[in-house]
C-alpha cells in the first residue's frame, strides 16, 4: 500500500531527512526492501555553483545489508537564502523541476539521476501563472517594474515546500564551469543535448505542460530587468576592462526586445535544458560521451535549441578558443539533430539562432543583482561568463545580424 503521508511530510530542511523518513521514502519507491536506515550525516555541496538550491550529500548507515540499496543519496531543497528563494519561486524553478522528474524525464533520451523521491506543495495558480506574466509584460514599465517589486515582497511570505532525493552519480566526475572544458568535452555535451533537442522537437508535447514556459514569455519584463541592472554589473566588471563588453551591452539596451523577437520568428521550438553548463554534468572516467549525465532541470523551457548551445559554449569555451573550433562544434550538433530526425532546420538557421541566443545569455547574466552571489566561487563564475561570451559576442557584426532576412526552413 502506498505511503501517502510521504507526500504531506514534505521536508524543509536537511535536519527533515530522518533514518525513519529515508528509510519510509526508499521503501515506497522500492530501492529497500528489508534494511532500515539508522543513521544519516549530511554534507553541502555546491557552495557557488547553484543559486537558488540547497544540495546535500546524505550518507547513509543501514541496520544490515542489503544488496542495492543506495548508500548515499543527493538531497535537493530551495536555497534558505531569501533574496535567491524568492527568484526561484517566482521563476517556478522549483515546481518545474519536481515536475520534470514526475514522469516526464521518461520521455527524453537524456541520462539524468535516477529520483527516489520528489514532492511539493500544490500550486492552484501555477498553470495560470504563464497567461499572468504574458498579460503583465504588456503593461507600460513603470507599472511592469511596480508589479515585479510587489511580486517579490509577497513571495518572501510564500511557505511552499519542494524537496527532490535524487541517485548520488559518485564517483562520476562533476564539471566545473570555472575551469572550462575541452573541445572534445563541449563535443560530447552538445550531442547529448541535440538528441534530446530532435525528441521534442515541435512536439505536441510541448503544449501539453505548461510548465515548459516560453523563453520570450516575458521579454519586456526581462529587458526592465535588464535596464536596472546596468549600473551594478557596470560597476562590477569596470576594472576589469573586459574588451568590448560595454559597447555590446549598449547595443543589447536598444535591441535587447528585437532579438527575442527574432529568435522565436522563423525557428522551430523544442525542450531546452536553460541551465545546460558544466556545474549540471557529471562525467563517468573513461566512457567519453557515454557517460556524461545530466542534471538540474529548474529552468527547462520551450525555446529554438540553438539556445542551450549558445549557453553552454558561451559559458565554457575560453574566450580565445579559435573561431573554427565554434563552428564546427555548431556543425557537429546540427548534423546530430539531422541524423536523429530533424529536417526542417537547415545550418545557417542554426548558426543565426546560435549568435542571437549568445546576445541573450549575455542579456541574461547582466540581471545578476536579482540573486545573491556574494560568494567567491560565484563572483568568480560570473566573471568568467562575461569574458567568454564577450570573446565569441565582440568580433560579430550585430547590426547585420538583426537586418538579415528571414531564412527559408
Amino acid at each position: 500500500m502506498p505511503d501517502t503521508s510521504l507526500s504531506e511530510q514534505i521536508p524543509e530542511s536537511l535536519d527533515d531527512f530522518s533514518p525513519e523518513w529515508l528509510t519510509r521514502a526508499l521503501r515506497a519507491d522500492g530501492s529497500l526492501q528489508h534494511a532500515r536506515v539508522v543513521g544519516v550525516e549530511p554534507e553541502i555541496l555546491g557552495q557557488g555553483e547553484g543559486f537558488m538550491g540547497l544540495i546535500a550529500r546524505l550518507k547513509l548507515e543501514f541496520d544490515e545489508p542489503e544488496a542495492g540499496a543506495p548508500t548515499t543519496l543527493i538531497a535537493k531543497l530551495p536555497t534558505p537564502i531569501a533574496k535567491n528563494r524568492v527568484m526561484g519561486e517566482l521563476l517556478g524553478a522549483y515546481e518545474r523541476e519536481v515536475r520534470f522528474y514526475d514522469g516526464f524525464c521518461d520521455q527524453v533520451p537524456l541520462r539524468a539521476p535516477h529520483c527516489y523521491y520528489g514532492a511539493r506543495d500544490p500550486n492552484p495558480a501555477a498553470e495560470y501563472v504563464p497567461r499572468i506574466v504574458t498579460t503583465m509584460d504588456r503593461l507600460p514599465i513603470w507599472l511592469i517594474r511596480l508589479f515585479m517589486a510587489f511580486s517579490m515582497f509577497i513571495t518572501r511570505f510564500v511557505k511552499r515546500r519542494y524537496a527532490l532525493l535524487l541517485e548520488d552519480l559518485a564517483p562520476a566526475r562533476l564539471g566545473n564551469q570555472l575551469n572550462g572544458c575541452s573541445v572534445q568535452e563541449c563535443g560530447w555535451a552538445l550531442r547529448t543535448i541535440a538528441r534530446m533537442h530532435a525528441s521534442l522537437w515541435e512536439s505536441p508535447l510541448l503544449d501539453e505542460h505548461f510548465w515548459l514556459q516560453r523563453l520570450d514569455l516575458n521579454p519586456r519584463t526581462l529587458h526592465s530587468m535588464y535596464q536596472q541592472s546596468r549600473s551594478t554589473f557596470r560597476d562590477r566588471h569596470r576594472e576589469r576592462d573586459v574588451p568590448g563588453l560595454e559597447k555590446i551591452m549598449e547595443w543589447l539596451d536598444v535591441n535587447a526586445l528585437r532579438l527575442y523577437a527574432e529568435l522565436y520568428r522563423d525557428s522551430p521550438h523544442t525542450m531546452i535544458h536553460g541551465d545546460f553548463r558544466l556545474d549540471n554534468m557529471f562525467f563517468e572516467e573513461g566512457r567519453g560521451e557515454e557517460g556524461l549525465r545530466i542534471l538540474d532541470f529548474q529552468i527547462s523551457g520551450r525555446a529554438p535549441g540553438a539556445y542551450d548551445v549558445a549557453y553552454f559554449i558561451g559559458g565554457s569555451l575560453a574566450p580565445d578558443t579559435p573561431h573554427a573550433d565554434e563552428i564546427e562544434l555548431l556543425r557537429d550538433y546540427h548534423a546530430t539533430l539531422s541524423k536523429h530526425g530533424v529536417s526542417n532546420y537547415g545550418f545557417e538557421q542554426c548558426l543565426r539562432d546560435y549568435r542571437i541566443s549568445l546576445l541573450l545569455v549575455l542579456h541574461r547574466v547582466a540581471m545578476t543583482n536579482a540573486i545573491d552571489i556574494s560568494d567567491e566561487r560565484g563572483v568568480a563564475l560570473m566573471n568568467s561568463w562575461v569574458d567568454r561570451l564577450a570573446g565569441r559576442i565582440r568580433h560579430m557584426d550585430l547590426d547585420a545580424l538583426l537586418d538579415a532576412p528571414a531564412l527559408q526552413r
